[in-house]
């Protein structure tokens, strides 16, 4: 009987799972090229911080909205200059600087790529005088900011203000500061209702809160109580002083009630006299006319 052996096929081995002797070479390459991308993106980005940090470094700068203070006098103020990267600037400080003058506002500094800052100022106007006693007065802009302390004498062309001037101010403070006092806040209502009609206003007295004076540049007093609904009184004293007799208009008192009633003074003139006729002089008679004196007769000879 003959043996008959089984024949056994080799199976193919299976691939292990896992790294294979040639990963550790790719894996090499993928290291190397990230590398490489990582220096040459910072590479790139060095240089264009570079770039950009003399790109924008500041040129020029220069300045809106003055009116009176020269461009120069502002940016010496703000302590700017140029040859520096924009970035760099504590443009904050800078406005700070500029403010130390009572007259401008800075409202900004703007950076204007690539190379250039420019300020943008406003500056205040002088309305009013605030008489302190001594001599001296403060002087304020529309919004009641003290612009400067000054002679009386030298406050030619601005209307004073009357009764605030045992409060005291300095420069660089706003009259309302103190929330305790009412006339100041008055002052202001009567400023913000006039408006741009102050040109019309000669002075302004509140020295007895319960009765508010304003004098026109025509010579007219108006007396408008106290300070509850002040801006609707000052609406009808400017439509009063449009319906005034020009002629009329100098020593004219003008009292606007809370009722909503006004009453108009005028003056008394005062009478004139009338100088009484004189008669006329006498017509005198032409005097006479007289002879011509007759020739005398030569002297007599010698005796």
């Amino acid at each position: 009987m003959s043996s008959r052996k089984a024949r056994v096929t080799a199976l193919p081995r299976p691939k292990p799972v896992g790294k294979t002797d040639d990963e550790p070479v790719q894996s090499g390459k993928k290291r190397r090229s990230a590398a490489f991308f990582a220096i040459l993106a910072i590479a790139c980005i060095a240089a264009f911080l570079i770039a950009m940090y003399f790109v924008t470094k500041v040129r020029s700068i220069t300045v809106t909205g003055a009116e009176t203070f020269s461009d120069d006098s502002i940016i010496n103020l703000s302590g700017l200059f140029t040859g520096r990267n924009m970035f760099l600037y504590d443009l904050d400080s800078a406005k700070a600087r500029i403010e130390t003058n009572p007259y401008i506002v800075c409202r900004g500094i703007e950076k204007v790529f690539p190379a250039e800052l420019n300020i943008v100022v406003r500056e205040r106007k002088e309305f009013a005088c605030i008489p302190m006693g001594s001599g001296s007065c403060a002087v304020i802009d529309e919004t009641g900011y003290v612009l400067a302390i000054r002679r009386a004498e030298d406050c030619a062309g601005l209307f004073p203000i009357q009764g605030l001037g045992s409060m005291g101010f300095s420069v660089g403070t706003s009259i309302v500061n103190d929330k305790s006092k009412l006339r100041p806040y008055t002052v202001m209502e009567i400023i913000d209702a006039v408006g741009e009609r102050s040109y019309a206003i000669a002075s302004i007295d509140i020295s007895n809160s319960s009765s508010v004076k304003i004098g026109t540049v025509d010579g007219v007093t108006v007396m408008l109580g106290d300070s509850i609904d002040i801006a609707n009184k000052i609406e009808r004293m400017f439509n009063i002083l449009k319906k005034l007799d020009p002629a009329r208009t100098e020593g004219a008192v003008i009292y606007v009630n809370a009722s909503g009633t006004t009453d108009i003074s005028y003056p008394t003139p005062e009478p004139t006299e009338t100088p009484e006729p004189t008669e006329e002089p006498s017509e005198t008679d032409e005097p006479d006319e007289t002879d011509e004196p007759g020739e005398t007769g030569e002297s007599g000879g010698d005796e």
